[in-house]
């Protein structure tokens, strides 16, 4: 669901579940801002991260918001990272194919 025209849920605190998950691109540069200096060590947030989008939902200002989850790794590659799951303003998400 990206009809984002849609009218609203009657009330506000009514979210919308994604079942199953659908898959999404999540703009990091948007969401963390981007900078001039890379740190080889750092989080890798100056790129677009494949994420699941799990649940629309209604900001108290009305706007859409989207519950994504994805994994925010390393600028090196190094492995690890973490999982994160939070909500987004929707300009920060758009589909992804499979």
């Amino acid at each position: 669901m990206f009809d984002l025209q849609a009218p609203p849920p009657s009330f506000l605190d009514q979210d919308r579940p994604v079942r199953p998950p659908r898959p999404v691109w999540i703009d990091l540069p948007g969401l963390f801002g981007a900078g001039d200096v890379v740190f080889g060590s750092g989080w890798a947030v100056g790129e677009q991260a494949p994420g699941e989008l799990c649940c629309w939902g209604r900001a108290s200002t009305g706007a859409w918001i989207a519950l994504v989850r994805y994994r925010l790794g390393r600028a090196d590659g190094s492995g690890g990272g973490m999982m994160l799951t939070h909500w987004l303003p929707s300009r920060l998400v758009r589909p992804r194919d499979t």
